[in-house]
This record gives C-alpha cells, sequence and structure tokens, in this order.
C-alpha cells in the first residue's frame, strides 16, 4: 500500500508522510526513489498510541530504485512517517520518495480485522497516477477471499480523470466498469456495486487513471496518488 510521496528538495532535509489511523495495521515498510538519488539518514515511526520507532538506516538508494521491507515493532496502527535525508547536488532536480507499507497478518480477508474499521472499507492499493496518457494499475487482491461487494477510488493531491475500472475474478470472469469522469483531490468515485452484490473471490483489479495537469487547487507539482478500496 502506498502512504504517500513527497519531492525533496536540495535545501530539506526532513519530511512527514502522514499515514493516519484509519488506513490499517502494518508490520512492514519499504521506500522507492525516483527521478535522483538519496540519502536516507534516519526513519521514524510514529504509532497512533504515540510510541515512535527509530530505524536507522544511513543508507544511500539510488533513482528508480526502491529498499527491502523494514520490519516494524509489532503490528498497529501508523500515524505518520518522518524522513531525514540529504538529496544528492546535481542538475537533474529533485528526486520523488514513495513510501509504501505491508499489512499485519491477519488485518485482510473476510474474517480480517480490518472489516472492524472505515464501516468495512479495506485499502486494497494505491499509486501515483502520471500525466501522460493513462496508466492501467493492477492490483492483486487474491488474498481476500470471498471477495469484496463494493469498490471505490478515492484521490488525494491532484485532480484524475478516471478512465476504467476492471474487475477480474478468481474463475476468469470480467466486469468492466467504465468510467470516463474527473475526480477532485480529496474525492471519491463510488461505491461502485459489484455485479448482484457478489462475493465472488477477485483475482485482481484494473484501474485506468492519469492526473490532470491543470489543476489549480492541486498540492505541489506532483502526480495524484489513487486509492483503490473495497468492502465485503
Amino acid at each position: 500500500v502506498l502512504f504517500g510521496a513527497q519531492y525533496v528538495g536540495f535545501g530539506v532535509d526532513r519530511d512527514v508522510i502522514r499515514v493516519g489511523n484509519e488506513i490499517g495495521k502494518f508490520q512492514k515498510i519499504r521506500l522507492r526513489v525516483l527521478d535522483n538519488d538519496i540519502h536516507i539518514n534516519e526513519i521514524k515511526v510514529i504509532y497512533a498510541n504515540g510510541e515512535t520507532d527509530t530505524l536507522a538506516v544511513d543508507a544511500d538508494i539510488p533513482k528508480n530504485s526502491r529498499t527491502s521491507w523494514i520490519d516494524l515493532k509489532g503490528d498497529r496502527f501508523i500515524k505518520e512517517i518522518q524522513l531525514n535525508y540529504r538529496s544528492r547536488p546535481s542538475f537533474k532536480g529533485q528526486a520523488r520518495i514513495e513510501v509504501f507499507g505491508q499489512y499485519a497478518d491477519g488485518w485482510l480477508g473476510p474474517q480480517g480485522e480490518g472489516r472492524k474499521y472505515n464501516q468495512g472499507w479495506v485499502l486494497l492499493g494505491a499509486q501515483t497516477a502520471g500525466f501522460v496518457g493513462f496508466d492501467k494499475d493492477v492490483i492483486p487482491v487474491g488474498r481476500n477471499e470471498g471477495g469484496f461487494r463494493k469498490l471505490r477510488v478515492t484521490v488525494k493531491d491532484r485532480a484524475i480523470t478516471l478512465n476504467e475500472v476492471k474487475v477480474i475474478f478468481a474463475g476468469g470472469e470480467e466486469e468492466v466498469i467504465p468510467v470516463r469522469t474527473r475526480v477532485d483531490a480529496g474525492g471519491t468515485y463510488g461505491p461502485i456495486d459489484l455485479k448482484d452484490g457478489r462475493r465472488a473471490a477477485i483475482d485482481h483489479i484494473e484501474a485506468k487513471y492519469r492526473s490532470r495537469f491543470f489543476d489549480s487547487s492541486a498540492r505541489g507539482k506532483g502526480a495524484a496518488i489513487v486509492e483503490l478500496w473495497g468492502q465485503h
């Protein structure tokens, strides 16, 4: 699950990715770096109960690469992740850093703890949306045996054009939801009721979208973050 992204300026040495208590419990995180090399001095995880977890990294992360998974202290909700780093001066401009989390065991699934929160909505996946053409994001959800009855798309940081959502069930059958609409930053499309309100197991979901270049309400110059949620 993509928690969030920040652009690292050469004069900036600290950033905060706000995760939020409502997302879920996580046991691992990893970083992805795009556009430029950076050096991570330290990562600090602030949990919802106020406890902190300082991860000593002190590592160079080359552009267009990702770290290995980093274990957290137990399975708990995360309030925010603080990043302390330095970027390498170059003529290529800023680096983009993205933070991903891996759910704790027992959170997903029809009997999972995640059903007790967010009215049963579970964050299935998230990605950034490019500006050129329609990105096709493929989100595997096979671990969620029993499937979902509803889906929704939530957008952060910048408006998108949502083109299509396609659900591929475990048996190979597909359900295509043509959309072609604008979804503003902070907005949601859905809920989308799946055919006959079924609970059939879903193999994966494909979503096509792109960030809208002209959006006066966008947060910064970066791309949108698109989240796909499911409800049993």
